[in-house]
């Protein structure tokens, strides 16, 4: 595959198993509901509904060094 691939999950057990098979690829977990502390699931980047993303769950997320991803921002002044 090419650089700049990226797979992502909402099953925690698949992403923990496509990290171990091909750790070179770029794994999200996916997550519509809470999973626990999904700042500490083993992957590259968490994608989460912006009512999931709070500060401090974004802090905790990149202090992990992951990339977080929000969807279904409806309001223009919740982007900031």
């Amino acid at each position: 595959l090419t650089e700049g691939f990226s797979l992502m999950s909402m099953d925690p057990e698949l992403v923990r198993r496509l990290r171990a098979l091909r750790p070179a690829w770029r794994v999200g977990a996916l997550s519509a509901v809470s999973l626990g502390r999904l700042a500490r699931v083993d992957a590259d980047f968490v994608a989460v509904r912006a009512a999931r993303a709070s500060s401090a769950f974004v802090r905790e997320a990149h202090r992990r060094g992951k990339q977080v991803y929000v969807w279904t921002v409806n309001e223009p002044l919740a982007i900031t």
